[in-house]
This record gives C-alpha cells, structure tokens and sequence, in this order.
C-alpha cells in the first residue's frame, strides 16, 4: 500500500474516532478529565492512534486498518453500552435514596 492511499484510508476510519469519543466520555464522567479539557484529550488520543495506525500501515502493510477500525467500532458501542447501563444503576440508586426513600408506595425497601 502507498503512503497517499493509507493516509486516505487512515482518515476514514470512524471506528477507532467512536471508541475514543466514549473512552473520554468515560473519563468525563469519572472525572479523571474536566469538560474544558475533553477536546485536547480526544485530540491527544486521535493523533497517537494516528500514529500507530500510521506505523502499523508502513511496518506491517499486511495489517488490515480496515478490521481493527471495525473492531474498534464494535468496542466503542460495547464500551457505551456497559457505561450506560452502570450509569442507569448509579441513578437509579441515588434517586431512591434521594428522593424517593420514606414516600409512601413507591419509596418502600423491603430488604
């Protein structure tokens, strides 16, 4: 593969740029990244995965970039799912114990 079409291919891939969306997304939330410092960070994270890709594509040109973008793709969705879910759990819990708790019917805990 020449340099022109992995460049070409390298800025298409949409996968990879969706797992780091929601891998700073997480990291938002956790509060390991402020909201002011979210672009930096995504932009920080891009041009390293861009450089491995790049490395990975004139070292290996036999590496498939079009697979592990899919794969990454696939991660992210996995990634945001399970965050997803664990946030519900959170907010489900600290609205029970915030709101609902000791109002009658529906703040009930039989445990």
């Amino acid at each position: 593969m020449d340099f022109e079409s992995l460049l070409g291919l390298l800025t298409s891939l949409s996968g990879l740029g969706a797992l780091i969306a929601a891998l700073v997304n997480v990291l938002k939330t956790a509060g390991l990244v402020q909201d002011g410092q979210a672009g930096t960070v995504s932009a920080g994270l891009n041009l390293a995965a861009l450089a491995v890709l790049l490395a990975l594509g004139v070292l290996r040109p036999e590496f498939d970039l079009g697979a592990a973008d899919r794969l990454a793709g696939q991660l992210a969705v996995v990634l945001s799912t399970v965050f997803a879910f664990v946030w519900q759990l959170g907010a489900a819990r600290l609205s029970h114990r915030l709101v609902l708790r000791g109002l009658p019917w529906v703040g009930k805990s039989f445990s």
